[in-house]
């Protein structure tokens, strides 16, 4: 499926409970600059598309990853450069709410978790590389929300990490992995609920 720009490209796809698919990336326009908007797809289990919703703000949107909650869709990106989460009705795709935040220069969420106490969204902020979709020469970030997407607290995790691509929720504590400076080796932290950092891993 392709949105109203020219090419369209998926980043992201989970396999929804109802039995069909999601699908999450960008459709793109190529003018000068080249713009993009974040694409979403839901199809019903054999692929045909139910519904689809295009999300922009300015010229540089970003669909990162997707994660199914009991209420919606929560889509994690960038619009307009800066970090976004949003979530989505499962019925048709209409925005429930749609929060974003200038954490440095050109900054996206990548990834994020539910747990008890609201969304733990990760990415990168001041990226030197912003059109890369693979890896943008930022530094970590790491931001605690509430349930509807609200900053409680936020802060830099550049020290251990580069470019922070996903984080799991395993026993009450966090793991988010990435990619360290110029990318050259892989990270793992282990964080508490809190945001302390219990140990760092590099391979």
């Amino acid at each position: 499926y392709n949105g109203s720009g020219e090419e369209s490209m998926g980043h992201f796809i989970i396999e929804c409970e109802d039995g069909g698919f999601l699908q999450v990336g960008e459709t793109y326009f190529f003018g000068n600059p080249v713009s993009t908007r974040l694409y979403v797809v839901k199809t019903n289990n054999d692929g045909t598309k139910i519904w689809d919703n295009e999300i922009y703000i300015g010229g540089h949107n970003l669909g990162n990853s997707v994660l199914e909650s009991a209420s919606g869709f929560l889509i994690f990106g960038g619009l307009d450069h800066n970090s976004s989460v949003i979530k989505l009705s499962k019925d048709d795709g209409a925005v429930i709410f749609n929060n974003s935040y200038d954490n440095g220069g050109t900054d996206a969420f990548e990834n994020g978790v539910e747990t008890q106490n609201g969304i733990v969204a990760v990415g990168y902020i001041n990226s030197e590389d912003p059109y890369n979709s693979f890896y943008t020469e930022g530094e970590g970030f790491i931001s605690f929300l509430d349930n509807e997407g609200n900053e409680i607290t936020s802060f830099s995790i550049g020290d251990y990490i580069s470019q922070a691509y996903r984080i799991k929720l395993f026993n009450n504590e966090l793991y988010i992995s990435g990619l360290t400076y110029e990318a050259l080796n892989y990270k793992m932290i282990k964080m508490s609920l809190e945001g302390e950092v219990m140990g760092h891993y590099e391979y």
